[in-house]
């Protein structure tokens, strides 16, 4: 499964699954048997909302306590057009694959919203 997080746009094809929101991330994450193997992040999901930092810290979080949800992971993307919200992301899962929360095959990577269009 790949989960394309962003409150506005849409990913860039059909296989992705959408959710709108760190909560509706959260709910899709608890409820999801099926491996995942792709996330994409974007960082501003509205106004005074929780954000994709928000929902990049709480993944790391659960993976370090439920092992299984990373291991057929091979790819996080940050592709949001705010740059210093997108180098968060970004650097806030290559902390946690220093430390281990990651397979070391994982790629991290960063990449503008536009790019997705």
């Amino acid at each position: 499964m790949k989960i394309y997080l962003d409150d506005i746009r849409n990913p860039p094809d059909s296989s992705w699954l959408v959710v709108r929101s760190v909560e509706a991330f959260k709910e899709r994450i608890l409820s999801a048997p099926i491996p995942i193997t792709e996330l994409s992040f974007d960082h501003d999901l509205g106004d005074k909302v929780p954000d994709g930092y928000d929902a990049t810290k709480w993944f790391v979080e659960y993976a370090m306590d439920n092992e299984e949800i990373t291991q057929n992971l091979k790819t996080i993307i940050a592709h949001s057009d705010n740059t210093p919200g997108r180098e968060n992301i970004a650097a806030y899962f290559e902390s946690a694959k220093a430390h281990g929360v990651f397979n070391d095959d994982l790629i991290i990577e960063r990449r503008p919203a536009m790019l997705n269009k």
